[in-house]
């Protein structure tokens, strides 16, 4: 685990922890996106919505949001590859993340496990052709630190270094992958997980696109070997209308959360609140 010793207990003790994206443009964007968040446990802030790509305007957007909702927020920025909006390179996804947690614009930031070809195998964990393990290019410890938006001064850290300095902020982390085009073998989702919280995640996630029954199984059988093998905090989600099952009773994919639309959706299959509490009255 992290260096974080505040894992926010929404997450861990609610079945499920309600999670509601807000992907604002511009800063005025902000009061019609919170609004739409209503009955929400926790916000997402996806950052890759932003048309701003200068690092304060980011956080502008960040405090409005900061200040517009009691509810705590979870820091994302989704590479297209991952199934967002934008693209930044590893160096300002660094600077990115370290400034909204020294900021304390955030509670619990998205790290991005296994992506981004410029992110080299160094670590034994589960990899595809052509994929990357969770290590960026560089392996020598960092020079510097990205707070107040100042730039960052040495190499780009490896995700094992940037999880301890952000733990090190008491900020909790919530590593991720997401699969677009398939569900994996239940083993490869249990490896994946495992991997996540080994190299110090405090939550491990994981969104595969199902498209039969049998995917969803794998998804369910994989998130819960990975819960026997100590993986405490998961979230696992079925992508698409035959993974609705894993949104609406989370809890039977050794879920801790689901993510619901918003103003928008930011995923396939995501229901909105009222739709979750139907379906979880009517099981």
């Amino acid at each position: 685990m992290s260096a974080s010793t505040s894992v926010p207990a929404d997450f861990a003790d609610r079945v499920p922890a309600i999670i509601v994206p807000v992907s604002p443009r511009e800063l005025g964007d902000v009061p019609g996106e919170l609004e739409g968040a209503k009955g929400a446990h926790w916000i997402e802030w996806r950052i890759d919505a932003l048309e701003a790509m200068e690092l304060e305007e980011r956080l502008k957007v960040g405090r409005a949001i900061r200040a517009g909702t009691a509810l705590p927020v979870l820091a994302t920025f989704r590479s297209v590859a991952q199934g967002g909006a934008r693209d930044i390179d590893a160096l300002e996804y660094v600077e990115l993340l370290l400034a909204i947690a020294s900021n304390r614009i955030a509670d619990a930031v998205d790290v991005e496990m296994f992506s981004g070809t410029e992110w080299e195998a160094t670590h034994e964990t589960p990899t595809r052709q052509g994929e990357a393990s969770p290590a960026c290019v560089h392996a020598e410890t960092p020079g510097g630190l990205a707070r107040h938006g100042e730039s960052w001064s040495g190499p780009v850290p490896t995700i094992d270094q940037l999880l301890v300095m952000l733990g090190e902020m008491r900020c909790t982390v919530v590593g991720s992958w997401h699969d677009f085009s398939s569900t994996p073998s239940s083993k490869e989702i249990e490896e994946r997980l495992v991997a996540m919280a080994r190299h110090g995640a405090d939550f491990a996630k994981i969104a595969v696109t199902t498209r039969s029954p049998a995917d969803l199984e794998a998804l369910r059988d994989g998130a819960n070997a990975a819960r026997e093998r100590g993986v405490e905090r998961i979230i696992a989600i079925g992508m698409g209308e035959a993974g609705a099952d894993s949104r609406i009773h989370p809890e039977n994919y050794a879920s801790c959360a689901t993510f619901v639309a918003g103003a928008s959706a930011s995923a396939p299959g995501q229901l909105t609140i009222p739709q979750l509490n139907a379906a979880r009255m009517n099981r």
